[in-house]
């Protein structure tokens, strides 16, 4: 891979030192400094709430890297997860991190954290859901300097929504299809009961609404697919120690729609440095004809613009009823870096890579001979 121009400093190895933290309580210890850098850095997902939550369900071995300079104060602070034959990988995976990166002061930080991974002996480095742009070329360039030959896997797109100042003007500028739906929407769910839009931010409300959102998430066809929270343990958990670590914070956003009491539509939604994020979504399948999950959706992004947000974070890939809002798409990448004796790895992935897909033509080829 071609090596990226880093224009961003670093600190002088005089003007700072590392902090190695093991584990998910070390990190609560530091939550305060941590999520400082987080909120600069304008991303939940960067939060010790989320990486502790994320560590407890799939990582048994967390590590935190926190870079602090001359003065003592935190600069860049970064999670990882150590693996077997001393790798390291970020704290993400592909199915629940909208984003993993390196939570910093300033951007110019950066560089000292990618060097501190470095500096720990590791020879393999995966990284996932890394913003594209900026923060990717920091790490590509970071690595190649510490002897690392860096590949890159794939891309990601997530819808991110730039909200107005008014839900009128979030209105006026989708299609004239799309305002109409949302009226006539909610006005057929009106005359099937009693409807009812709430949200549900912590307290007591709180155990009994969130058991009601993952049994609804899991009633339709995430439960048939076995995508569903509830379908999976870690899962379960981790969305539950979101959940009551956000409700804390402040940050939750449990949004449901009832019908003569009974839920029939929600998102569990997260309000954090100007964006909310909606995380997950869920609707009644037997009530699609009067899209439930519209009329929700609509009533989130109307209170995000009430509470002054600047973006509204669609979970997952940018599928057509979120396109139809009119958002841009943000792109995360993946790398896998190696050195030293991992580099033969990387000759076999590479290898494997390019070998597969072909594998899975000659099977299917053969397959269809046997059958004829």
């Amino acid at each position: 891979m071609a090596r990226f121009d880093d224009t961003a400093k670093q600190l002088h190895p005089l003007d700072q030192h590392t902090d190695i933290l093991h584990g998910v309580d070390e990190l609560l210890k530091v939550k305060h400094e941590w999520n400082e850098l987080a909120e600069r850095s304008g991303s939940f997902y960067l939060t010790v709430e989320w990486l502790s939550a994320w560590s407890r369900a799939f990582s048994s071995r967390p590590i935190g890297i926190v870079i602090r300079d001359g003065s003592g104060e935190a600069v860049a602070a970064a999670c990882w997860q150590k693996r077997f034959g001393n790798r390291f990988d970020a704290a993400a995976n592909a199915d629940h991190s909208g984003q993993w990166d390196i939570a910093v002061k300033d951007p110019a930080f950066r560089v000292a954290a990618w060097n501190a991974i470095g500096d720990l002996g590791t020879n393999c480095v995966t990284v996932r859901q890394l913003p594209d742009g900026a923060s990717m070329r920091t790490a590509v360039s970071s690595l190649e300097r510490s002897g690392f030959v860096v590949d890159r896997l794939g891309q990601a797109d997530t819808p991110v929504l730039r909200l107005p100042s008014t839900w009128e003007d979030l209105l006026n500028s989708v299609s004239r299809n799309l305002r109409q739906q949302c009226q006539r929407k909610r006005r057929a769910l009106e005359r099937i009961g009693s409807l009812n839009l709430r949200t549900i931010r912590g307290g007591a409300e709180l155990p009994g609404a969130l058991t009601d959102f993952f049994n609804l998430e899991a009633s339709g066809w995430k439960g048939r697919n076995q995508t569903a929270i509830l379908s999976n343990a870690q899962t379960t958990q981790f969305y539950r120690d979101i959940a009551y670590a956000a409700a804390e914070a402040g940050w939750l956003r449990l949004h449901v729609l009832e019908l003569d009491g009974v839920t029939r539509a929600g998102e569990l939604e997260l309000a954090f440095a100007g964006s909310h994020y909606n995380l997950k979504t869920a609707f009644d399948e037997e009530l699609s004809h009067a899209s439930p999950g519209l009329v929700r959706m609509a009533e989130s992004m109307r209170e995000a613009i009430a509470e002054g947000a600047s973006f509204f974070k669609f979970g997952g890939m940018p599928e057509a009823y979120k396109m139809r809002w009119g958002p841009e798409l943000s792109s995360r990448v993946n790398l896998v870096a190696y050195r030293g004796p991992w580099r033969m790895a990387r000759t076999v992935a590479r290898s494997w890579r390019h070998l597969k897909p072909k594998l899975i033509e000659l099977r299917e080829r053969l397959t269809q001979e046997d059958q004829s």
